[in-house]
This record gives C-alpha cells, structure tokens and sequence, in this order.
C-alpha cells in the first residue's frame, strides 16, 4: 500500500516497518499512558490484534446482493490520497 501511495503522489517511499512482536509489551503501558495524558490512541493492544489478524474477507456477498464491483486499489487509493488532501487546509 506504502509503495502505491508513494506513486499517486511521486515521491519516493519513506517508511519504517516495525514487528508486531516488538510493539505488544508496550501496547497496554502506551494505552494507559495515552489515557493518563489524553492523548490520541495511536498504538492499543486490540489494534495490534486486527493488524495481526486475517484480513481477507469475501465481497461475494455483496457482489451479488448490492452489484459492488470491485475497483483497482491504485485508483482507490489516489482518490483517498486527493480527498484527503482537499480536506486538510
């Protein structure tokens, strides 16, 4: 996904990529201090948990029962990319 967005806007890919075995003992110790501080939950134990879980899903349901055809991620993403940007002043 990181790699299509970097093509919609042109500029190269700038991430880092950090193991979810790494992040879980300090998943609960973030949430509490994110409340203490009201802070925006950025990294939560039930996060972690759908990152980690199965994301593939069947749009067969709604393929036959709404006509949803599905759209190629890179044209999705690039409308997301200029939505948000003409959203953001």
């Amino acid at each position: 996904m990181f790699e299509i967005l970097s093509r919609c806007k042109g500029v190269p890919r700038r991430y880092r990529a950090v193991p979810l075995g790494l992040l879980k003992p300090f998943a609960s110790l973030m949430e509490w201090v994110e409340n203490r501080l009201k802070l925006p939950k950025l990294i939560t134990p039930y996060s972690l948990y759908t990152l980690g879980s199965n994301g593939h899903f069947s749009h067969a349901k709604a393929d036959r029962m709404l006509g949803y055809k599905v759209r190629p991620l890179e044209q999705t993403l690039a409308d997301t990319a200029a939505w948000l940007r003409s959203e953001t002043v």
